[in-house]
């Protein structure tokens, strides 16, 4: 009830804008970091068996795809001497 009585009030609006804003920036940053239950080797483990090449290959990959782009950014914003 009260909601309604907030439609039309300018800072309701500008909360709500803010809000719905700061869940989409949200929603993109967590879909943009990577998927750390694939790294589990705790099924070979378990099991006592010896973790396949391809699956330490891929491994090896997405953790390369994940972290080179974080490393590539660190340099450009760093490699100033002034900010570093």
């Amino acid at each position: 009830m009260e909601n309604r009585n907030l439609q039309g009030v300018w800072y309701y609006q500008l909360g709500s804008m803010i809000s719905a804003t700061m869940t989409k920036v949200l929603y993109i940053l967590v879909h943009m970091l990577p998927d750390f239950t694939r790294f589990n080797s705790m099924h070979f483990i378990v099991r006592s068996m010896n973790m396949p090449w391809q699956v330490l290959a891929t491994d090896v990959f997405w953790t390369l795809v994940c972290v080179l782009p974080a490393l590539a950014l660190g340099y450009l914003l760093l490699r100033k001497q002034e900010l570093a």
